[in-house]
């Protein structure tokens, strides 16, 4: 379960881009890894792109 500035940050990031049509998860995910210094991401969900070296 996330903690509360994770949830925080997840909240600020859907606020921040609402073209993205982000979803809850992939804001949660995106708060963790921003938090965590994760700059690299494998996957093929566009949103990712925003902030992430996306790695296919």
């Amino acid at each position: 379960m996330a903690d509360h500035e994770t949830l925080e940050l997840a909240e600020q990031l859907l606020k921040d881009f609402p073209d993205q049509k982000l979803s809850y998860v992939d804001a949660v995910s995106m708060a963790i890894m921003k938090m965590e210094q994760i700059q690299k991401v494998f996957g093929f969900d566009r949103h990712f792109y925003i902030d992430f070296e996306v790695v296919p």
